[in-house]
């Protein structure tokens, strides 16, 4: 099971509709997707700078608006389920997106501040659930022939700096941008497409 971690960039990206298209086509894959808060997340950055409240509380505020983004492509695309549950995720039932808030919420081992986005969300799911790795769908272009290392990609504020407690030395992390719809036309299975595409280097 692969672990697709969908930037919150995308909201704003016209590929969006074509990728996630694309995703349902391969439902009978182990694919989950965990998605970011983009401007849903924004609101509560541009919140907490008048009222104050701190960052847990933002961060509650900022899972939440994940599930904001969820639930705005289930009303597009009702064939991708949400769910809650993480015994659920391992069902071959069709495209599911991760709903993180009430797994989370009282969840000692997740960090709670700015520096846990998605990009962490996807991590620490990605431990619990033993997946094969985490795809990070970014809106940047990654298709070059170059290696990723995990700090470089952190300095630039690319990946977030709290994954690094999600991960180990034998966790497989690889980064796309929206070259992968076009990618994605020519893999019948898409195990095969992410294998190809290269670790990034912890």
């Amino acid at each position: 099971m692969w672990v697709l971690k969908l930037g919150g960039s995308w909201l704003k990206n016209r590929k969006l509709n074509d990728l996630l298209q694309r995703l349902i086509l391969y439902n009978d894959s182990d694919i989950i997707l965990v998605v970011g808060g983009g401007i849903f997340a924004d609101a509560v950055r541009l919140s907490q700078k008048f009222l104050k409240f701190d960052d847990k509380f933002a961060n509650y505020l900022a899972i939440k608006a994940t599930e904001n983004y969820a639930e705005s492509i289930n009303s597009i695309f009702p064939e991708i389920k949400l769910t809650k549950k993480l015994n659920e995720l391992k069902k071959k039932d069709g495209l599911k997106i991760w709903l993180p808030g009430e797994t989370l919420k009282n969840e000692r081992t997740f960090i709670k501040n700015w520096d846990s986005t998605s990009d962490s969300i996807a991590c620490w799911l990605g431990k619990k659930i033993s997946a094969k790795g985490v795809i990070f769908v970014k809106s940047l272009n990654f298709e070059t022939n170059q290696k990723y290392n995990l700090r470089d990609l952190q300095k630039r504020g690319i990946l977030d700096e709290n994954i690094s407690n999600y991960t180990n030395k034998n966790t497989c992390l690889k980064i796309v941008g929206p070259e992968i719809v076009i990618k994605l036309r020519k893999f019948d299975n898409i195990s095969n497409y992410f294998t190809k595409l290269k670790r990034i280097e912890l």
